[in-house]
């Protein structure tokens, strides 16, 4: 996936880089644009085939599918998440996240994605 996307960006520059006329620019931004946009539908596909995390992490036996005892599991670890996180960052303490609390509680979890860490 690396490889495709440094290729697009390469394409990008020499398009840039090639134009000469008002013309040739026109045609080589087009052509960038269209480079661009391919790599980002092969990063997002290859994105769409990966397993979702939740899938990963609750497929104890590794079947690709979720069964009736994995799910009830998924969900009994969600509810506890939710209920943490609740008390986490519920600062008025009237056990709802209030807009700013929800705003911060992403914060949170953006700079936990961002560090590699679990999205949950």
């Amino acid at each position: 996936m690396r490889s495709t996307w440094t290729s697009a960006c390469l394409l990008c520059l020499l398009a840039a880089s090639v134009a000469a006329d008002p013309a040739d620019k026109l045609a080589s931004e087009a052509a960038a644009k269209s480079a661009r946009e391919a790599a980002k539908t092969r990063q997002q596909h290859e994105l769409a085939k990966a397993p979702a995390p939740s899938l990963e992490r609750f497929d104890t036996d590794h079947d690709g599918r979720l069964s009736e005892a994995e799910r009830a599991a998924m969900f009994r670890v969600f509810v506890e998440e939710r209920a943490a996180a609740v008390k986490a960052y519920d600062v008025d303490g009237d056990s709802k996240l209030s807009r700013a609390e929800r705003r911060s509680l992403r914060q949170a979890r953006r700079t936990q994605l961002l560090a590699g860490g679990e999205s949950r």
